[in-house]
């Protein structure tokens, strides 16, 4: 597998691996001690691990593969209680592999003792607890010295009371009671990290990160979230990241590239630009409309007699009603605006009706059009609110003959 395409999971904890980044921030790991309950009643009621640890024998713990994060923090526990990493492997059991042999383990007695790494309400430990043949362990007693001993690299936390169960387990003694939580237990947490190599182009990393994020969050808002501490810990300052994210991870980063590939932006950005984009468009032909066609007050004066042909005519025609509305200062009353309204309508009807006929030339219509144009604009700024209806609402945004008001049904 190349390295660019590396991707997988990874604990906030120790030295990073080289060549290795941060996408997306996941939940918290809680550090599950469990115990098998018979094994626990004949050594302690303290629910400490100190306390069982003394009488742990060779092959009786399951501490997860060897190399995965739970088996070093395992180590590291022993080792706070003295015990070398030769003593540590020496408690391990061989034959278990994975969660459910060791589940049964525990159940048939094959193993006293398994450490857990995982989210505070794991399916595997609520299964577990379902047995009613297991408790959970603190490490009250060493919790600081193994932050110290760690470079600060993991949350002091806690199990609260009664945490999976309050249940009361069965024990041979009616004398003594257990419980899986019987009380607040002191453990500690590790943030789950997807990462990558540092080699992921930009928009991979980009994509990857907002799609794993899109689909965890809302089932644990902590995910995405850089800066969220785990629930139960300790109110301390940010501990110190091992790995660094990268540069186009969710949240954190975005790609430059993405900006120019549309068709990865979301809707509601594609959606804004359109709108901004035609209302720029909407102006910048007003504008040019306004330049393009002359106004009433420049118009040449008519020479007495002078002979105009259907151009001039409508020409002249449409550049009065123009002036009409532009040096129109007062309100429009909702009946004269109908009026004005119907007059641009025979209007348009009738330089439709010259071209049909061939009585205007193509550049004498278009320039008519862009008369008639200005004039719907003109008419929309005066149009009183109680005129507006949605169908002519949604045409304000158009350009062009679509930006016309629509005839009245049946008119040609």
């Amino acid at each position: 597998m190349l390295i660019a395409e590396l991707l997988g999971f990874a604990h906030d904890r120790g030295a990073p691996r080289n060549g290795v980044v941060v996408l997306l921030p996941l939940e918290y790991d809680y550090l599950h001690i469990l115990c098998r309950l018979e094994f626990w009643a004949e050594q302690s009621d303290a629910n400490q691990f100190g306390d069982v640890l003394p009488s742990l024998k060779a092959a009786r713990v399951f501490a997860g593969p060897a190399g995965s994060t739970v088996h070093q923090l395992a180590a590291s526990i022993l080792a706070r209680y003295g015990r070398d990493y030769t003593a540590f492997q020496d408690l391990l059991a061989p034959q278990i592999t994975d969660w459910k042999q060791a589940r049964a383990a525990l159940r048939t007695n094959a193993i006293d003792v398994a450490f857990y790494l995982g989210p505070i309400g794991a399916t595997t430990i609520e299964e577990i607890a379902s047995d009613k043949n297991c408790l959970l362990l603190g490490i009250d007693d060493i919790q600081h010295a193994l932050q110290v001993h760690e470079g600060y690299s993991m949350f002091a936390v806690k199990f609260p009371k009664n945490a999976y169960s309050a249940e009361i387990l069965p024990l041979p003694s009616a004398m003594r009671k257990a419980q899986f939580c019987p009380r607040e237990l002191n453990t500690v947490a590790l943030r789950r990290l997807l990462v990558c190599s540092k080699e992921m182009s930009r928009d991979d990393a980009y994509l990857i990160s907002t799609a794993a994020y899109g689909a965890l969050h809302e089932d644990n808002p902590l995910i995405g979230n850089w800066d969220a501490k785990p629930t139960g810990g300790a109110a301390l300052a940010d501990l110190p990241k091992s790995y660094e994210a990268h540069a186009g991870a969710a949240l954190r980063g975005q790609a430059i590239s993405l900006w120019w590939k549309p068709h990865s932006w979301p809707p509601f950005l594609m959606s804004a630009l359109s709108t901004l984009t035609m209302l720029v468009l909407t102006e910048m032909f007003s504008r040019w409309a306004q330049l393009s066609a002359p106004t009433r007050a420049s118009m040449p004066p008519l020479i007495a007699g002078e002979a105009l042909n259907p151009f001039q005519v409508e020409d002249r025609t449409l550049l009065q009603f123009l002036h009409t509305l532009e040096t129109q200062s007062e309100p429009l009353t909702e009946a004269t605006w109908k009026e004005l309204d119907a007059e641009y309508r025979r209007l348009r009807r009738h330089v439709r009706a010259l071209k049909q006929q061939a009585q205007v030339t193509d550049d004498q219509d278009e320039q008519l059009s862009v008369t008639l144009i200005r004039i719907g604009f003109e008419l929309r700024e005066l149009q009183p609110a109680t005129c507006l209806t949605a169908e002519m609402t949604a045409s304000r945004t158009s350009i062009g003959e679509s930006s016309l008001p629509p005839l009245i049904d049946g008119e040609n």
